[in-house]
């Protein structure tokens, strides 16, 4: 019956991890300013997303702005009955340019503030600050009154923002009406974060506590987070998929819509690869645990170094602190996850030193005047062998070059040998002559 008890909570434990790690998501996606500005200008950054704003942009400027008469008034008088060819003109080039000045870093800058800000007012609101809305009487807008005066001047129309009605240069998101409802479910959410994720913690810790092979079971939580990884990204994939199906009807808007599906759920993404990651890693601590031979090696090699817990300890805590600066993971960029993690990993890490003090108790502390010592020669080794390997080549180098110079001296003095003996046979060296320069030759 323990061993039943203890998968029933391993099954429990995973289910609720799966329905933890969705909540979480949600909250930090729509609650965290940081996050939800980050998706907000990663979303215009991005060409599939950005051309359909453009579009957007482009007809809510013909709707509500009569772009001729604009045109008319800023073009000569003689071209001024050309105004409305050239409007009609501009709206084929219009696409293009407002997708270009939408591309543009600066317009991308006042994007994510003004998306900040208002999501910030928003937050403050759902999260009970009932006085946050007081200063924009009870409504959350976002304020686009600097973007649509950049996109007038590039249309030739000046201060676009006052041509246009007040709901499209200054959306109107809600107002502190519509809103009471959604802080209820703002709480509702924090609520069931914290709930499912407590949960999740007791019913692991009692599988744990349940399990009679404690390393065996970390090998099987190990798993549970695997899969628990994969089947939230499978959920992500098939959901999109099925949300784009539905609320899209126009294909050419597709591509568009699944870019932002990816964007606004890369969080659930990062999220679901962590938890493969602890899984992948639980695993792997459990192996270098277990009795294999190559595990038993590999705790023999580190045992004199697990005798001694503070030198053990400061090698746990600086690769800790490489992971959080480096942070592989979405849970080493938060706080309290980061806090978790280091408690489960130091935990896991005491529990494997203690056991490789047990297996190996008179493993010899390291000599660490000996292990500076090698350390040196090891580097005093590899200088020379370098500067051996150097000479060496230099040597051979050297020997290359003097043989094709020793060839070349040979090759000269054939030749005047050569010669010599033209002069010779032609009598103007005698016997003697030519027997005293050959000789010369020869010599030098």
């Amino acid at each position: 019956m323990r061993r039943v008890f203890a998968i029933i909570a391993l099954v429990v434990g995973s289910i609720l991890l799966f329905h933890a790690s969705i909540a979480l998501y949600t909250e930090r996606q729509l609650l965290n300013n940081s996050q939800w500005t980050e998706t907000s200008t990663e979303l215009l950054q991005n060409p599939n997303v950005r051309s359909q704003v453009s579009l957007y942009v482009v007809d809510q400027i013909y709707a509500n702005v009569d772009v001729s008469k604009e045109l008319k008034k800023a073009l000569p008088d003689q071209l001024a009955p050309l105004s409305g060819v050239l409007a009609g003109g501009l709206r084929n080039l219009a696409d293009k340019g407002v997708n270009a000045l939408l591309a543009q870093p600066q317009i991308q800058t006042i994007w994510a503030d003004a998306n900040g800000v208002t999501h910030q007012a928003l937050v403050n609101f759902l999260e009970g600050n009932t006085g946050a809305l007081s200063a924009t009487d009870g409504k959350v807008t976002l304020n686009l009154r600097t973007i649509a005066n950049k996109v007038g001047e590039n249309f030739g129309v000046n201060d676009l923002q006052s041509k246009l009605p007040p709901q499209a240069a200054n959306l109107e998101l809600a107002d502190s009406k519509q809103l009471k409802s959604a802080q209820t479910a703002v709480k509702a959410l924090k609520g069931a974060t914290l709930l499912l994720t407590l949960l999740t913690l007791v019913f692991f810790l009692l599988y744990f506590v349940l399990a009679e092979n404690r390393r065996r079971a970390v090998s099987l939580a190990g798993i549970a987070f695997i899969i628990v990884g994969f089947v939230t990204l499978i959920v992500r994939s098939v959901t999109g998929t099925a949300l784009i199906g539905q609320l899209v009807t126009d294909p050419s808007v597709t591509p568009a819509a699944s870019s932002a599906w990816a964007i606004l759920t890369s969080l659930l993404r990062d999220q679901s690869w962590a938890l493969v990651f602890y899984g992948a890693v639980a695993i792997v601590g459990s192996l270098l645990a277990g009795p294999s031979k190559l595990a038993t090696k590999c705790r023999k090699s580190v045992a004199p170094w697990a005798l001694s817990p503070a030198v053990s300890w400061i090698a746990f805590a600086v690769v800790i602190l490489l992971l959080i600066a480096w942070a592989p993971v979405e849970g080493f960029r938060y706080l309290w996850t980061s806090i978790l993690i280091v408690i489960v990993a130091g935990i896991g890490f005491e529990f494997l030193r203690r056991q490789i003090a047990r297996e190996f108790p008179k493993a010899k502390k390291p000599d660490w005047e000996k292990v500076r010592r090698n350390t040196g020669k090891r580097f005093k080794g590899f200088g020379q062998e370098v500067r051996d390997k150097t000479s060496g080549v230099r040597h051979k180098a050297e020997s290359i070059g003097g043989g094709r110079r020793s060839r070349k001296a040979t090759d000269a003095r054939l030749n005047e040998i050569e010669q010599l003996q033209e002069l010779k046979k032609s009598g103007a060296l005698t016997a003697k002559e030519f027997a005293a320069e050959k000789k010369r030759i020869l010599g030098s």
